[in-house]
């Protein structure tokens, strides 16, 4: 038959091994809140760099027909 000390040892094993899955489960967390960020900055500067070259496309077409 098991002893307290050892099932108080059973106890604290499955304690980390929570805690270690939850430490995975934060990690993860933080990738994917990193991609989503990353991913909607790239759009952001994607959608700014089209609206430069939209000015400064129609303020060429200005100057030549100027």
């Amino acid at each position: 038959m098991f002893s307290a000390a050892h099932a108080a040892a059973h106890t604290a094993h499955a304690a980390a091994h929570t805690a270690h899955t939850a430490a995975h489960t934060t990690h993860a967390a933080t990738h994917t809140t990193h991609a989503t960020t990353l991913h909607a900055t790239t759009h952001a500067t994607h959608a700014a760099a089209h609206a430069a070259l939209a000015t400064h496309a129609t303020a060429a077409c200005i100057d030549d027909l100027a």
